[in-house]
């Protein structure tokens, strides 16, 4: 049979179209399959393999960064940041970070969980330099009130965690430290009203709705919220005497902003909080941290 050229010139165009370039994906397909190979060889302890893998898919997506999709260039340079991390090049973390934080902020509500783990090890990596205490409890608060967006648990549980970093950071800063990071946070989209409502609903499920530093020991008189009555919160830095009760009251954090401090301090004053354990339980226990949750309608009361 012959065939007309004019047809066998539209099929012959149409098969060019729709074949990829031969001997060669796409570079996207390239990209995600290195990036696939790395995040396996990440979790299975082949370091050599991931950091293979990863510098490839990292010069690929920097290449294409304006062609390729913003989640793919997000998960791209967050996993070159948790495995450069690990290795201990230092140097590199920040910029893979800042890079990752763009990308996913820029790809959508969908991507929100990954924004916040790269604002969460954001926040760990400016804080162990030590650098800019500031920036590291605002990316921590970052973390944390997108975190408190999900209804998961795991986003929940991740939100205190990123809490409680936040306060072991504003722990050594002054007070003008302190008032700059809460007027930053005020003056940006990364409001507590998530971070409030996530406290409203572990609170309403019965649940423990606090952020648990380590060692920390339990407070006998610690206010719980009305289970439709969480407005917010007020972390202190306390000295505990031998007795249970609470010296040199030092506010931390206040959620959101505004809260009386004196009333805080007062209400802190009148709790009793357990005493040290074995030999020290006679001792007095320096720099304890604590959370008492409020209603708007009865500040620090049940």
């Amino acid at each position: 049979m012959i065939v007309p050229l004019r047809a066998f010139v539209i099929a012959a165009i149409t098969l060019l179209l729709a074949a990829p370039p031969a001997g060669a994906q796409s570079q996207e397909a390239e990209i995600r399959r290195d990036y696939e190979a790395a995040a396996m060889a990440f979790e299975s302890g082949d370091r050599a393999a991931a950091r293979r893998n990863i510098d490839a898919a990292l010069a690929a997506a920097q290449t294409a960064e304006g062609s390729l999709p913003q989640g793919v260039y997000g998960d791209v340079h967050f996993l070159a940041a948790r495995i450069g991390a690990e290795a201990g090049r230092v140097d590199e973390i920040g910029p893979l970070l800042d890079a990752a934080m763009r990308a996913f902020e820029a790809a959508g509500a969908e991507h929100d969980m990954s924004f916040a783990a790269a604002a969460h090890l954001a926040g760990l990596h400016t804080a162990a330099r030590g650098r800019d205490p500031e920036h590291a409890a605002y990316l921590f608060h970052i973390a944390a009130s997108v975190f408190a967006r999900s209804d998961s648990d795991e986003a929940g549980e991740q939100a205190l965690r990123a809490w409680d970093w936040q306060l072991r950071v504003r722990e050594g800063m002054h007070a003008p430290q302190r008032a700059r990071v809460d007027a930053r946070i005020a003056g940006s989209r990364f409001g507590y009203a998530g971070y409030v409502e996530l406290l409203r609903r572990r609170a309403a499920d019965g649940r423990e709705n606090r952020p648990r530093p380590r060692g920390e020991g339990r407070s006998f008189g610690e206010p719980r919220p009305p289970p439709d009555a969480a407005d917010g919160m007020v972390a202190a830095l306390i000295d505990v005497r031998a007795s249970g009760g609470a010296a040199q009251v030092r506010i931390l954090a206040e959620l959101p902003p505004g809260v009386s401090r004196g009333q805080a301090r007062r209400e802190i004053g009148r709790m009793t909080f357990a005493p040290g354990v074995g030999a020290d339980r006679n001792h007095e226990r320096r720099n304890v941290r604590t959370v008492i949750f409020y209603s708007s309608a009865q500040p620090y009361r049940r």
